[in-house]
């Protein structure tokens, strides 16, 4: 076999915000933003092993976990985030 014969699906990560201004004074506003990361709850799944083992041939090929980070990316767990701000 070559090398890079396997290919990993690809990342799609989906992310969904609003936000909404309010006038206090003329010069004075509140912006509120809601922010939300992977609303579907897709996992992402990691690269397929790709060591060749005859001795374990079940392992070749398969999607054995979900990749992930420090802020989950790649997990099926979804975040949300509210943000306030006060602009003059």
């Amino acid at each position: 076999m070559g090398r890079n014969i396997l290919e990993s699906p690809g990342m799609k990560w989906t992310q969904l915000s609003l936000s909404k201004d309010f006038k206090i004074t003329e010069r004075v506003r509140i912006v509120l933003r809601w922010d939300c990361n992977n609303p579907t709850k897709e996992p992402q799944l990691a690269d397929p092993g790709s060591s060749y083992n005859v001795n374990s041939l079940a392992s070749f090929g398969k999607f054995t976990g979900t990749r992930g980070s420090f802020s989950d990316i790649g997990t099926a767990r979804m975040h949300h985030v509210l943000v306030g701000r006060i602009q003059w």
